[in-house]
């Protein structure tokens, strides 16, 4: 039976990731085209509505990306400031933020119909109760590893699993995998506000 694994001994902090994002790794500064994200990323878009805001936007290949395919990017959000950094030389007419999403007690803006959160969820300790943070009725696209890699505080070994997980708050209506990712797609279940 596959299932949901826990490796909270993983989890890393911000500079752990500035030192990741220092280096300049081929997929990381490559255009998002090039790199091995892009058909996960392409995917995720297609699946997301106009606006969108990003969740742990990394150097903002997605950023550039969204724009290409006609997105309006609202946001970016990450905890790493050489992420931030990246992005915003990467896209300057965007706007990027430098905050850890684990201490906001609200994703407050309603000028986005898509949070977007891509490959983030498995770096939260807590991110069920992230996702209790995203309004009611708002767009949701995620996914999720099958792998485990330093950092993540979980991953999943089936789409059954993210289903058991995510579903109590996230209407799930669309899942697939794509090589070891799962994407899934929905509203934030609860009432409008």
């Amino acid at each position: 039976m596959k299932k949901m694994i826990e490796t909270p001994e993983h989890v890393r902090g911000p500079e752990y990731y500035d030192s990741v994002f220092v280096k300049d790794l081929p997929w990381y500064s490559c255009d998002p085209e090039k790199s091995h994200f892009y058909s996960l990323w392409k995917r995720m878009l297609e699946l997301s509505k106009h606006r969108i805001i990003d969740i742990g936007c990394g150097p903002g290949q997605v950023a550039q990306l969204a724009v290409r395919m006609g997105h309006e990017y609202v946001c970016g959000i990450d905890y790493s400031l050489v992420a931030v950094a990246r992005a915003r030389e990467r896209c300057p007419e965007l706007m990027f933020l430098y905050e850890d999403v684990s201490y906001i007690t609200e994703i407050k803006s309603h000028s986005y119909d898509t949070c977007f959160i891509c490959e983030t969820l498995e770096h939260l300790e807590d991110d069920v109760g992230f996702l209790k943070k995203i309004p009611a009725g708002k767009h949701v696209v995620a996914s999720v590893p099958m792998l485990c890699c330093l950092g993540h505080a979980r991953y999943f070994e089936g789409e059954t699993d993210v289903r058991e997980r995510y579903s109590l708050l996230v209407g799930i209506d669309y899942m697939e995998t794509i090589n070891k990712w799962i994407l899934f797609s929905g509203h934030r279940r609860g009432k409008l506000l």
